[in-house]
């Protein structure tokens, strides 16, 4: 079997992302500084179609008759200061620009987590669920997660099976799948698919990149220029848990490896 021939089966592949997809699903981390910020951008788009969160980063909470905790969210107007409003809002990671609040977060996570967040409200509608309470604001926040960073996590698991099946086509199929789940399970891969951070997505971006350079590469399609670029590829890939990587080198590369593709 040659690099260019060797890919995992269709079952394979289907059991891979499945297993992934439920594993990052049955965990919810819930909200923290930097899911809070993009959740309620996810939300204020969402329902009030707009991108500052001011109506959507701040709750107060009321005890009723049976002694629990109700949250109710409280709108921040935009004469509020932006020391003032640090210190009430459901996140700090945020920018305040003339009394609107926007998240500092690059946006790509928040649009991808948008058509997630539209299937949770149809649940909360037609389950009944206050989208504000305790549980409409975790299922609507868990659901938006799985549909978008946890589906991107389980597509790289399945991009790095690819990847490993391409680099060492004559290793058994096995080994190629204890491979893969080390990545996705027994890696930083596992916590960051769990939650609406960027870290798994542009994880995935980067797998995607690197195997389609790879297949180029083993045709022969790109230059030793080109390769340089492909390495610099991998290089960006393994700093991809450590910081968040510039999406120019995905753009880069894959415009490059498929002008190759194409001309090849």
């Amino acid at each position: 079997m040659t690099p260019d021939t060797a890919k995992p089966s269709l079952a394979l592949n289907l059991i891979v992302f499945v297993t992934l997809w439920i594993a990052y699903g049955w965990f919810c981390q819930s909200g923290g500084w930097n899911q809070n910020a993009r959740w309620s951008q996810v939300r204020a788009i969402v329902e009030g179609g707009e991108l500052s969160i001011n109506r959507y980063c701040m709750y107060a909470g009321e005890i009723t008759a049976d002694g629990s905790t109700a949250l109710q969210r409280v709108e921040l107007t935009t004469s509020c200061t932006a020391a003032e409003a640090w210190w009430v809002i459901n996140s700090g990671d945020t920018a305040y620009v003339d009394g609107r609040i926007y998240p500092n977060k690059p946006p790509g996570t928040t649009l991808l987590a948008l058509p997630g967040y539209v299937v949770a409200r149809g649940i909360q509608r037609m389950a009944g669920l206050d989208p504000d309470s305790w549980w409409g604001i975790t299922l609507g926040g868990w659901i938006a997660t799985i549909l978008s960073v946890g589906l991107m996590g389980a597509l790289g698991g399945v991009l790095f099976l690819h990847c490993s099946w391409r680099l060492f086509p004559d290793i058994p199929g096995h080994v190629h799948v204890l491979a893969t789940f080390g990545y996705a399970l027994g890696t930083l891969a596992f916590p960051y698919a769990t939650v609406m951070f960027d870290h798994v997505p542009v994880a995935t971006l980067l797998l995607a990149t690197f195997g389609l350079c790879l297949s180029v590469i083993q045709r022969g399609g790109l230059t030793s220029r080109d390769r340089e670029g492909a390495d610099d590829v991998r290089i960006q890939g393994c700093n991809t848990e450590n910081q968040h990587p510039g999406r120019s080198q995905v753009v880069r590369s894959l415009t490059v490896a498929a002008r190759r593709s194409r001309s090849s």
